[in-house]
């Protein structure tokens, strides 16, 4: 690390030159209006025309060196020019002076440490050197040593005491960034490296998985597989706790659809909350915008940790996730509340301002039944807070836990045009129809009941209304698994035959009631998914069965000729075989010059190259390879292949002229989204935003 530069100079305001230059013209213009104020005023000792000559060049040659800096962002010796043009224009302003100390002797002061804060300890060196030697110039030309040694004297050792005061603390900064530094490269480089073969544990234990196991072998498996995952999900961990406290984790805001994002995540966690026997009830208020702006990918990872954690420390009972919008008070705007809710044994009330600490656990005996880093909670409002808001926890020993996540409520510009981007319309087949909600989950009932009630609906909670509804609401329970078979039969002896009937069941269990019309949803479901089910059902002849119908399978990939770069034995291996499955055919070499020599045939498809190939870097052979296809017309997607999350890889690879990003352990659907999206047939569309894995 260069230990005198403290800021990389780039085209953007943070350029610390640009800075400067900003600072320098203002400066100026607000000596000139000194000037001008003070002859106005009577006040003004000097010639003012002189002055006026002097701050009006002096701002023709500060707007010149800020043109250049737009111009040419980077130029090393533009800092030593712009120094002495610095002290030039201060000295030459002092000419007239008849004060050993004026105001404008201050501005040398701003030489000193502003070169110094911004460039490093050389700058401040050079800096305090030559504004030394000027003003020592500027008291022989004027006599200020002969008729005021004293402050003369004092003014010169003010301008060595401060540099020095100044240096000692650049070392400090300067030594705690390095600290920093090697921190953040030491967790990014080890992560990769423990990565790396816990991807091909994954990836191999992920192929095995698809071979005729018995069951008891398939039992062993799927515990390889848990086991990795929460290993890999902790190593996640780790680095994201790394680049937060070495503020190097941005956050991007982009529009999105916030029930989308909130149904995804929730039908992401449903098995985990299946495996326990636990309701996971998702939840959107119709007054929620239809899509907000803010950094999706980091709101899912919030998400995931707060919901996951509920599920892993809840034993019985739900888990609800409740999206509202809450009124500010007079001067504050509206916020967006995510509140988690869950049925678990709760965190005592002294526990509670520690539950934020990075590695805190609430149970540290060698008998604790949960695992984990404690990072998940301090990563979780550490994110919230970078996208303006927080995460909150109420909670008392024995009653469960409320995490509420609060954020800004962004509207989507483009869709706040116009009609207010809110709930979906009420739709005609459902405003003013009957419905009746058998439901034994406590919370559940009222979700319903709120969405149908949005839309105009009418809800009874009573099977006596059964005859009268447009359609029955029938809902399965993990806790009482005789609640299903008994509201069917109290269904099929009342006179309702001719009554559709909505089954809210799991994805686990099998259902085929004995009834003439009904349909299928698994919780959890959003209001999306219940009105859209009902709509159908209500629409629907009688004699018509319907159940849950599942997505159609997307085409397979057309047959590709696929080059796989890959020095990982383990990884190699995966990549390759879940291709050849695929029915692709292969090329794999183990090392990035035979990646390059090869990839200039023009025989493949597609290539995938892993991101550290020894040799020559598979971000060298992309630059390369790009190189080479200029004026052909030829263009081979490559995709890149690392086990390293952070942003910085994905944006060094996207810069070299890869198309795509698959993170390791390689995810067979994502892989098969690349073949698709990128194979023969396809024209290569280069991923510059949301990448693969």
């Amino acid at each position: 690390m260069d230990t005198n530069k403290v800021e990389r100079p780039d085209a953007s305001w943070r350029n610390a030159e640009l800075q400067s230059s900003l600072v320098r013209l203002a400066i100026a213009g607000l000596a000139m209006v000194h000037v001008v104020v003070s002859e106005a005023l009577g006040y003004l000792a000097g010639d003012f025309d002189y002055y006026m000559r002097v701050l009006v060049v002096a701002l023709v040659v500060f707007g010149s060196i800020l043109a250049s800096i737009l111009v040419k962002p980077v130029w090393p010796a533009r800092r030593v020019l712009t120094l002495f043009i610095d002290i030039g224009a201060i000295t030459i302003i002092l000419l007239p002076a008849e004060q050993a100390i004026s105001p404008y002797c201050l501005l040398y002061l701003w030489v000193v440490v502003g070169y110094g804060a911004r460039y490093g300890k050389r700058y401040l060196l050079y800096a305090a050197l030559s504004c030394a030697a000027a003003y020592m110039a500027l008291a022989l030309r004027n006599g200020f040593l002969q008729t005021q040694p004293s402050e003369t004297f004092f003014f010169l050792v003010f301008l060595f005491v401060l540099p020095v005061y100044q240096y000692v603390i650049i070392s400090a900064r300067i030594e705690a960034e390095q600290a920093t530094e090697l921190k953040s490269r030491f967790l990014s480089t080890m992560t990769h490296e423990l990565r790396t073969p816990l991807s091909g544990v994954i990836g191999m234990s992920r192929l095995m998985s698809r071979t005729k196991l018995d069951s008891e072998q398939r039992e062993y498996v799927e515990a390889i597989r848990s086991a990795s995952d929460v290993l890999m999900s902790l190593i996640g961990d780790i680095l994201d706790f790394s680049k937060i406290e070495a503020n190097k984790l941005e956050i991007s805001k982009s529009p999105f659809d916030i029930r989308a994002c909130i149904g995804a995540v929730c039908r992401s966690l449903s098995s985990r909350a299946l495996e326990k026997g636990l309701e996971l009830i998702c939840r959107v208020d119709p007054d929620v915008p239809a899509r907000l702006v803010n950094d999706e990918l980091r709101l899912n990872q919030v998400l995931y940790n707060l919901i996951g954690n509920a599920i892993k420390f809840t034993d019985q009972g739900e888990v609800e996730v409740h999206v509202q919008r809450r009124a500010g008070g007079e001067r504050l705007p509206p916020r967006l509340a995510i509140v988690i809710r869950d049925t678990g044994a709760g965190i005592p009330a002294d526990k509670l301002d520690k539950l934020f600490d990075g590695f805190w656990q609430g149970d540290l005996s060698s008998t604790r039944r949960h695992s984990g880093t404690g990072l998940g909670t301090t990563i979780s409002r550490e994110l919230a807070r970078l996208m303006g808001g927080d995460v909150t926890v109420k909670s008392a020993s024995g009653a469960g836990a409320v995490f509420t996540v609060s954020l800004p409520l962004d509207e989507d510009a483009g869709s706040a045009q116009g009609q207010a981007p809110h709930a979906p319309e009420p739709l005609p087949t459902l405003a003013g129809r009957r419905f009746v909600l058998l439901e034994p989950n406590a919370p559940t009932p009222s979700a319903a009941a709120e969405t149908l009630a949005a839309q105009g609906a009418a809800v009874s909670e009573h099977a006596e209304d059964a005859p009268q509804a447009d359609a029955l609401l029938i809902a399965d329970s993990l806790a009482q698994p005789n609640a299903l078979p008994s509201a069917l039969a109290s269904v099929a002896d009342a006179p309702s035959d001719g009554v559709p009937v909505l089954i809210l069941g799991y994805a686990n269990r099998h259902y085929a009631p004995d009834l003439p019309r009904w349909r299928l949803i698994s919780k959890p479901f959003t209001a999306e998914q219940l009105l859209a089910a009902l709509r159908a059902l209500v629409s629907e002849q009688p004699g018509e069965a319907a159940v849950e119908t599942p997505e159609q399978p997307a085409p397979r990939p057309a047959r590709a000729r696929v080059l796989v770069a890959e020095d990982d034995a383990i990884s190699a291996r995966v990549v390759t075989t879940l291709l050849q499955r695929a029915g692709h055919d292969v090329t794999l070499v183990d090392n990035g010059t035979d990646a390059h020599r090869t990839l200039l045939e023009p025989r493949f498809d597609l290539a995938l190259l892993d991101v550290r190939l020894p040799g020559m870097s598979g971000i060298d052979v992309a630059e390369r390879i790009r190189q080479a296809e200029i004026g052909t017309g030829r263009h081979v997607p490559i995709i890149a292949l690392t086990a390293s999350a952070v942003s910085e890889v994905k944006q060094g690879c996207l810069a070299a002229g890869m198309d795509a990003f698959l993170l390791k352990p390689v995810d067979p659907a994502l892989l098969e989204g690349v073949l698709r999206r990128f194979g023969p047939g396809n024209g290569p569309e280069p991923d510059r935003g949301d990448g693969e894995g």
